[in-house]
């Protein structure tokens, strides 16, 4: 609700608040299910105060918790080639595309253009219909080949961090749903059931 209503310094607080009260429980397994999505939370709240390493930072935490490229490469090959049908693959997508999008945006804002091509490349991979992705391409090719100053940049580089904001904001809303709308959410189907 803090992020959502702009008060940026007090979403990042409850949302390491909700991480220093992580604990294990006697199974061994964490007490909170949606941890991670504090990660996601904070990746936002960051890039809305434009503290890139500190996005990256938060985003690379979620990754770790979630798979590694090559595991998340494979499910989606396997998926898309109707191989296996991963529960909660289309989210994973989403979320993982997002993240590397958000990341790709961090690290051309602070100039490392090897890194914004690496993880926008993996956006890509992961959901190649997305135009904002490509046009990101676009921008950190052409800033890699000394195609003007970022600053020339400044005004789509907004647009695309307001959207991957955007983005990463409907995961955390859409974990915090009944599991009724959830599963409404995921399929698009009003008639499935949880």
């Amino acid at each position: 609700i803090n992020q959502l209503t702009g008060n940026i310094e007090s979403s990042i607080h409850y949302y390491q608040q909700s991480l220093k009260h992580l604990d294990v429980d006697m199974e061994g397994g964490f007490n909170d299910f949606f941890y991670d999505m504090n990660y996601l939370g904070l990746a936002v709240s960051y890039s809305k105060q434009e503290q890139h390493n500190k996005v990256i930072e938060a985003a690379d935490k979620y990754l770790e918790l979630t798979y590694s490229w090559d595991d998340m490469i494979d499910r989606v090959n396997n998926y898309r080639l109707q191989i296996t049908n991963y529960l909660n693959i289309e989210f994973d997508i989403y979320a993982h595309s997002t993240l590397y999008h958000l990341m790709a945006i961090s690290h051309l804002e602070l100039n490392n253009l090897d890194l914004a091509e690496k993880y926008i490349n993996r956006a890509v991979e992961l959901d190649i219909k997305d135009i904002s992705f490509a046009k990101l391409q676009g921008i950190i090719i052409g800033r890699k080949q000394g195609q003007g100053e970022l600053s020339r940049y400044e005004e789509e580089l907004k647009i695309h961090r307001e959207y991957a904001q955007l983005r990463v904001s409907s995961l955390t809303t859409v974990k915090a749903l009944p599991p009724e709308k959830q599963v409404i959410w995921r399929t698009g189907e009003s008639s499935e059931t949880v």
